[in-house]
Protein backbone atom coordinates (compact mmCIF):
# COMPACT_ATOMS: atom_id res chain seq x y z
CA UNK A 1 0.00 0.00 0.00
CA UNK A 2 1.06 3.18 -1.37
CA UNK A 3 2.06 5.93 1.79
CA UNK A 4 0.72 9.91 1.24
CA UNK A 5 4.65 10.27 1.29
CA UNK A 6 5.63 8.21 -1.71
CA UNK A 7 2.02 9.54 -3.44
CA UNK A 8 3.42 13.10 -2.98
CA UNK A 9 7.01 12.30 -4.35
CA UNK A 10 5.78 10.54 -7.29
CA UNK A 11 3.25 13.67 -7.84
CA UNK A 12 6.37 15.91 -8.14
CA UNK A 13 8.56 14.06 -9.99
CA UNK A 14 5.48 13.86 -12.82
CA UNK A 15 5.62 17.77 -13.00
CA UNK A 16 9.33 17.95 -13.90
CA UNK A 17 8.51 17.38 -17.65
CA UNK A 18 5.03 19.18 -17.27
CA UNK A 19 4.30 22.25 -19.86
CA UNK A 20 2.24 25.25 -18.35
CA UNK A 21 0.07 27.70 -20.78
CA UNK A 22 -1.02 30.71 -20.15
CA UNK A 23 -4.12 32.21 -21.61
CA UNK A 24 -4.42 36.17 -21.13
CA UNK A 25 -7.99 35.95 -22.10
CA UNK A 26 -8.89 34.04 -18.86
CA UNK A 27 -8.32 37.50 -16.67
CA UNK A 28 -11.75 38.30 -17.84
CA UNK A 29 -12.78 36.41 -14.80
CA UNK A 30 -10.35 37.45 -12.04
CA UNK A 31 -12.72 39.49 -10.27
CA UNK A 32 -15.95 37.36 -10.80
CA UNK A 33 -17.13 34.18 -8.49
CA UNK A 34 -17.87 31.59 -11.03
CA UNK A 35 -19.45 29.53 -8.10
CA UNK A 36 -21.43 32.00 -6.16
CA UNK A 37 -23.44 29.66 -4.31
CA UNK A 38 -20.63 27.39 -3.05
CA UNK A 39 -18.84 30.23 -2.14
CA UNK A 40 -21.61 31.22 0.41
CA UNK A 41 -22.10 28.08 1.88
CA UNK A 42 -18.51 27.69 2.59
CA UNK A 43 -18.30 31.51 4.03
CA UNK A 44 -21.62 29.99 6.16
CA UNK A 45 -19.51 27.02 6.86
CA UNK A 46 -16.56 28.49 8.54
CA UNK A 47 -18.24 31.48 10.40
CA UNK A 48 -20.38 28.25 12.16
CA UNK A 49 -17.24 25.90 12.16
CA UNK A 50 -14.30 27.93 12.13
CA UNK A 51 -10.72 26.94 10.80
CA UNK A 52 -8.56 24.19 11.90
CA UNK A 53 -6.38 24.85 15.40
CA UNK A 54 -3.39 24.09 13.18
CA UNK A 55 -4.43 27.12 10.77
CA UNK A 56 -4.30 29.43 13.44
CA UNK A 57 -1.28 27.99 15.02
CA UNK A 58 0.68 28.60 11.86
CA UNK A 59 -1.02 32.15 11.17
CA UNK A 60 0.58 33.26 14.67
CA UNK A 61 3.98 31.44 13.82
CA UNK A 62 3.63 33.97 10.48
CA UNK A 63 3.17 36.49 12.03
CA UNK A 64 5.84 36.70 14.89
Amino acid sequence: MKTRKQDIHQFIASLKDAKVTYDPELDKYENISLFPEKVRKAKEHLAKIGMPKEYYEQLKKSKS
